[in-house]
């Protein structure tokens, strides 16, 4: 098998490009190169913004734009940004379109706030994974892959009950 390997040059551009994203910079073409790697932005990375508590306020519909405008191609939703409007197929095309328009691909949404998917009673349990069943939908709708989901459990128990 042949491994690739990346030069010294190459490998300081990723890792100046990386901050450069970590600090709200945008990204710098190396020699008109494509970056290295492709990489996606989660939407928490910005979460103060979307909450409003930090300035400038970002609309969740805004937020594929957002990531283009650093550069980046893929973006990770959070369903705390849109929870009311996990079902509300207008919404979701709006997002899409709007990812669609900037050329970013939607990847995932992560999944909070719908209960203890681990809960050790198994009526609780299939309403946790019923209230999930909408994000699936949308997540499919939206074009991404997978959902990220909390298995927790109650915390109370002990590590060995928790496991079964």
């Amino acid at each position: 098998m042949k491994q690739s390997s990346i030069s010294r040059r190459e490998f300081l551009y990723s890792s100046l490009a990386a901050t450069a994203l970590a600090t709200g910079c945008r990204p710098l073409k190396f020699r008109g190169k494509a970056p290295i790697y492709r990489i996606s932005l989660a939407q928490w990375s910005l979460n103060r913004h979307l909450f409003g508590r930090t300035e400038p306020k970002l609309d969740n519909l805004d937020f594929a734009k957002t990531a283009r405008d650093f550069g980046i191609g893929a973006v990770e939703y959070v369903n705390q940004f849109f929870f009311d409007k996990g079902t509300d197929k207008a919404y979701l095309a709006d997002m899409k379109q709007r990812a669609a328009d900037v050329g970013v691909r939607s990847l995932l949404i992560m999944v909070d706030r719908e209960g203890a998917l681990g809960a050790s009673d198994q009526a609780q349990r299939a309403e946790v994974v019923r209230k999930h069943h909408k994000w699936v939908d949308a997540a499919k709708f939206l074009g991404c892959h997978s959902i990220r989901v909390n298995a927790q459990s109650d915390g109370k128990l002990s590590f060995d009950e928790q496991m079964k």
